[in-house]
């Protein structure tokens, strides 16, 4: 459960997981923002197609935790849906993820 991956987001499954994931973490802390839906309905314009990447930690079948990357300069990459299932927080997955 401890390797982070490139999430393959042609997989519906994943992606599915991916934005259920996010979904509880944006309406459990109340940080709803319109542009958080436009990236969770498209992922691949809003995130990849922007030189970005996004990462996760599996855990059997379930996606357990993962962060979205994307440059914000030359220098600098921001970090954002950063989200843990609450059943997996406090065992180091989001530090894993910030790591990567």
């Amino acid at each position: 459960m401890d390797v982070v991956v490139n999430l393959d987001l042609s997989d519906d499954r994943t992606v599915s997981q991916w934005r259920e994931l996010h979904l509880e973490w944006l309406h459990t802390n109340v940080v709803w923002e319109p542009y958080d839906q436009q990236q969770l309905d498209n992922p691949v314009d809003m995130i990849l197609n922007k030189n970005g990447t996004i990462v996760g930690i599996w855990s059997c079948d379930i996606l357990v935790g993962s962060v979205g990357m994307k440059p914000a300069d030359t220098l600098r990459w921001e970090i954002f849906k950063l989200a843990v299932l609450p059943d997996y927080r406090g065992k180091g997955i989001g530090d894993k993820l910030m790591e990567y």
